[in-house]
């Protein structure tokens, strides 16, 4: 498993973890899931280079931390903020998401 900046080549595997992985198996009710505007958000973020992903191959996504930029409310001043980390549960016992916590801390 190894930490990389997310490329477009990643995207549609991002999509699907966000709503196939997250959105399914949440236990709380969740509005419908627009897939578009699921693709249209992560791309625009994988084009800044907000999204990480940990990976055994560079075509394999075993999990994701997707970032973004965000302005505190009482300053201009800009931070970023996760809209979901997410590793999938077959490798919940591998070191993806520390690898994930990492980078997000980096």
């Amino acid at each position: 498993m190894y930490l990389r900046v997310a490329t477009e080549h990643d995207v549609e595997a991002i999509v699907s973890i966000a709503c196939d992985y997250m959105y399914h198996a949440s236990t709380v009710s969740m509005p419908p899931v627009n897939v578009a505007k699921v693709r249209r958000q992560i791309c625009v973020l994988v084009c800044g280079g907000y999204v990480l992903v940990v990976s055994s191959s560079d075509e394999y996504v075993a999990g994701t931390a997707v970032l973004q930029p965000t302005r505190w409310w009482f300053s201009d001043s800009v931070f970023l903020t996760d809209l979901f980390i997410y590793v999938k549960k077959e490798h919940r016992n591998s070191k993806a998401g520390v690898l994930l916590l990492n980078g997000v801390v980096r």
